[in-house]
């Protein structure tokens, strides 16, 4: 039998800066039973000793791949590493165009543990860093033309200090995503290698080329019988005022469904692949988390998230609304005001986008937070509605930072890196602030993923990787489930994220 799936590899080649040539590679897989996708697929520049490791979701990506980049290198400085947070050992890649780069190690707290000069070669290097105890580890990395800062966080204690060396050969398995530190010159030798793990162990398979034009690479793994089974697929939703049925693909490679509403606590379902959510309020996001399961283990989790349907607009709603024409503000809410608080502490629900009135409502709204903020969500005038306006950061030029509004925005995953950043509110006046103590300070995570609607009806799925945008996020969409900006001084403060501070956070990734 042979199933095939394909993957999307973009390979760039760079005459300069401002020329690009684009070659697609599609990977299929010969097998003998129904379902198929590699764990990964490491790639390989057997000319230069570098590599680069895919982890096949079967989902689309892009691999963007450099010809003479010593002058890229040479203005941007790049630093790849994994894993992180790392209970023994953390491997870098540093790009370069220098011959030799100086290292410098310390902890969070300033302590100071080495300066080293290592040797290297232009392009990419691979460095192997290891940790002493317990701790959040700051490495700076210095060259002849840049500077440049990373944090790493051990988990375990080892009882001695810390080190780093570069290793002479790349060419050993990186567990990593370092998809845009693989170096490809026009004529280099490419080793793909696709892993499958199976009942009867690792399996890989090897393919050796040097592309020129858009081909396939063919994987064959006749003798693999029987392997873990795939992600489910949300294959339907049934959705009422106050019910959501969910319904995923049957997989005959499964034994068994896992199900869980909160990602930690997990119920065996058998071989149902569906499950019926009641008693829901309107208008309002359900998560699930589904993993499907046999003997040979459990697959990637599923996260189906789905909406009841929403309730129109209610008469007093209306009335606010209307109570001015579209370019009056409206009056902000407070925290310390009763019973603005109320307001401001309950969940809000969705919207029916094309509703009469949003429009009507989005533009007031606009008007409140334009000149004075950087968004605005739809309890902070007074209006328990998923709506918000973001002034996004990533987008656009210094001076003029364009402005989006979304409808029933819904955030799926948070990043594991919380930073104590900076913030304020609306919400908040001056006077509230120094009447209660409030500190302006929040944890943010540094990247998330977020759902929402655009006001044409279009469906967004976005990842937000740029800090301050992702704050904005947050803080907004916080509002619609009746949280306030200080409530994150104290919260996601478990062992599953790695906290550090706005001032660190500027050091590693940048300011933003």
């Amino acid at each position: 039998m042979k199933n095939f799936v394909s993957l999307f590899l973009l390979i760039g080649f760079y005459i300069n800066v401002y020329t690009q040539n684009n070659i697609a590679i599609n990977f299929e897989f010969n097998h003998n039973f129904e379902t198929f996708l590699a764990d990964s697929i490491k790639i390989t520049n057997q000319s230069r000793m570098c590599d680069t490791m895919i982890y096949n979701t079967g989902e689309p990506f892009e691999l963007i791949i450099l010809s003479n980049i010593d002058k890229y290198f040479a203005e941007n400085f790049e630093i790849k590493y994994y894993p992180n947070p790392f209970s023994e050992t953390s491997h870098i890649i540093v790009g370069s165009n220098s011959e030799k780069i100086t290292v410098s190690c310390s902890d969070i707290s300033g302590k100071f543990y080495f300066q080293k000069e290592l040797v290297i070669t232009p392009g990419n290097n691979l460095l192997e860093f290891i940790g002493g105890n317990n701790n959040v580890y700051i490495l700076t990395f210095k060259s002849d033309n840049s500077e440049k800062s990373i944090k790493l966080t051990k988990t375990e204690n080892s009882g001695r200090l810390p080190e780093i060396n570069r290793v002479s050969s790349a060419s050993n398995t990186l567990k990593s995503e370092m998809l845009d530190n693989f170096v490809f010159y026009q004529g280099d030798i490419l080793v793909f290698t696709a892993y499958k793990t199976s009942c009867e162990g690792l399996n890989q398979k090897v393919v050796e080329l040097s592309p020129t034009q858009s081909t396939t690479i063919t994987f064959n793994f006749e003798n693999i019988h029987f392997t873990s089974p795939e992600k489910p697929i949300l294959n339907d939703a049934v959705i009422t005022q106050n019910s959501i049925i969910y319904t995923w693909n049957e997989n005959p490679n499964t034994e068994r469904y896992l199900l869980s509403t909160d990602n930690d606590s997990y119920t065996n379902l058998g071989n149902l692949n569906s499950f019926f959510l009641e008693e829901l309020l309107p208008g309002t996001y359900y998560m699930i988390y589904v993993k499907a399961y046999n003997t040979c283990g459990e697959s990637p989790t599923a996260i189906f998230s789905k909406a009841t349907t929403a309730l129109p607009l209610t008469q007093d709603e209306i009335d606010l609304i209307t109570s001015g024409p579209e370019t009056q503000k409206f009056i902000l809410m407070s925290i310390c005001n009763h019973p603005d608080s109320t307001i401001l502490r309950s969940k809000s629900s969705n919207v029916i986008i094309g509703e009469e009135h949003l429009d009507h409502l989005t533009q007031r709204m606009y008007r409140t937070v334009v000149g004075t903020g950087v968004g605005l969500a739809a309890p902070q005038i007074g209006i328990n509605r998923r709506i918000i306006w973001v002034q996004r950061q990533d987008k656009g030029s210094m001076f003029n930072r364009p402005w989006e509004l979304y409808y029933n925005p819904n955030i799926l995953r948070y990043s594991d890196t919380i930073v104590l950043r900076n913030d304020g509110c609306l919400s908040v006046p001056d006077s509230c602030e120094t009447m209660y103590g409030i500190q302006g300070k929040s944890h943010r995570s540094i990247w998330i993923d977020v759902e929402y609607y655009l006001p044409d009806g279009t469906y967004v799925l976005e990842r937000i990787n740029h800090q301050y945008t992702a704050h904005i996020f947050q803080h907004e969409i916080d509002h619609l489930d009746g949280i306030m900006f200080f409530d994150r001084l104290i919260s996601k403060k478990d062992q599953n994220f790695v906290i550090i501070s706005e001032e660190e956070a500027e050091k590693i990734y940048g300011k933003y």
